[in-house]
């Protein structure tokens, strides 16, 4: 199956690269930023995919909770998916996922999946940079 999802993906100008067991990542050039994108499969028998659309910014741990306040603004005008940090490496990414429960799995979600997570983490990431960057 994972074979026919990246030949899948490909074709639709996802090249994703398998990093370990169920996780495949790819580099993303969006308006704003160059994000890494990561897509995980392991629980296609669970019906679940997920997709995680990494910023190029670490945050200061100092940093954490202002900006944590200020992701959690942008989550509350978000429908899909969530910004999140993590505290110990002060790394900034959008997650997102896929629940098909009592459906066939088909290639477009997959590809909206991954493309939510990325053009999101794209758009939002002035406004984020603008606020790490404020001190």
């Amino acid at each position: 199956m994972d074979e026919k999802i990246l030949q899948a993906l490909k074709k639709e100008g996802w090249n994703l690269e398998k990093a370990n067991n169920g996780l495949y990542h790819t580099r993303y050039h969006g308006q704003n930023a160059e994000l890494i994108v990561h897509l995980n499969i392991t629980n296609l028998e669970k019906s679940i995919i997920l997709a995680i659309a990494y910023l190029p910014i670490k945050v200061m741990q100092s940093q954490n909770n202002k900006v944590a306040q200020f992701l959690n603004q942008l989550n509350l005008k978000t429908f899909f998916g969530s910004f999140e940090l993590n505290y110990t490496t002060g790394e900034i990414a959008f997650r997102t996922g896929i629940f098909y429960f009592n459906t066939d799995l088909q290639m477009p979600m997959i590809v909206n999946c991954l493309d939510a997570a990325a053009y999101a983490a794209d758009m939002d990431y002035p406004s984020i940079l603008e606020k790490v960057g404020d001190n």
